[in-house]
């Protein structure tokens, strides 16, 4: 819990949810405080995952549920409470994981093709560098924006790898 919580609001939130969802009981807890609602926990396979977390968590019938649940549980939560400072930082992540988001569906599928993922992939890199300027002063946001970029940059720097493969091959044929 303790790495996750040194990831900022994501860690803490993650925390919260995990424990939640760690026992039946406290999930109907949950439910009852929530009317019934259930929370979405992130997962290491996909980066849209945070984006739903986030989603949910920030829902107007949600949010309290969370708030009040936590109050109640504070001996075992306690370090992981959400200020808020921490759920406009949320708020924030969500806003800006929006483009991602769609970018993501967008290019789901079998038959998508880098010739479409990299326009996106350029448009999410404006979308990073407007960031930059937007949130400039945001001593949390600006961090994980330059995140976002370094690991996009990465990809895109794969893309052009692919490509370059792929002349290769359309340009020297095969021999046989």
């Amino acid at each position: 819990m303790e790495i996750w919580r040194q990831k900022g609001p994501l860690g803490k939130l993650h925390n919260i949810v995990v424990y939640i969802q760690r026992s039946p009981q406290r999930r109907a807890a949950f439910q009852k405080l929530s009317q019934g609602r259930h929370l979405i926990r992130d997962n290491k396979t996909r980066w849209n995952s945070w984006y739903a977390m986030i989603g949910c968590a920030i829902d107007e019938k949600v949010r309290p549920a969370i708030e009040l649940y936590c109050h109640q549980n504070r001996a075992n939560i306690g370090d992981d409470l959400l200020s808020a400072d921490d759920w406009k930082n949320l708020e924030n992540i969500y806003t800006f994981l929006l483009d991602f988001h769609e970018v993501t569906l967008a290019n789901e599928g079998r038959s998508t093709t880098l010739e479409q993922v990299l326009p996106s992939m350029d448009y999410l890199l404006e979308k990073l560098e407007s960031g930059k300027i937007v949130y400039a002063a945001d001593s949390f946001m600006i961090p994980c924006i330059n995140s976002g970029w370094a690991k996009l940059d990465k990809y895109y720097g794969l893309t052009e790898r692919s490509s370059v493969y792929i002349a290769a091959m359309v340009l020297i044929p095969s021999q046989k």
